[in-house]
């Protein structure tokens, strides 16, 4: 079975910044690749990451996030 069989609704990635990953930059890489840009946007890392989570429910997905250094960065995503 390929990725794409076993993610029928789609593959995402982002790539952390170097030194220490800012969240609210890969969520909005993550949010535009769901179609989330410009005013849609919420400014604050909370509000981006509940739009994130809104826009995977009931969606199966694989989501990648390259160059986290710890737990602790990923959990910031969620």
């Amino acid at each position: 079975m390929s990725v794409s069989a076993a993610f029928p609704d789609g593959q995402l990635y982002a790539r952390a910044t170097d030194g220490d990953p800012d969240a609210r930059d890969v969520l909005a890489t993550l949010l535009a690749a769901l179609g989330h840009t410009g005013a849609s946007v919420p400014d604050s890392a909370q509000g981006r990451a509940a739009l994130y989570r809104s826009a995977l429910v009931q969606r199966r997905a694989l989501v990648v996030v390259d160059d986290l250094t710890c737990e602790s960065q990923l959990r910031a995503l969620a």
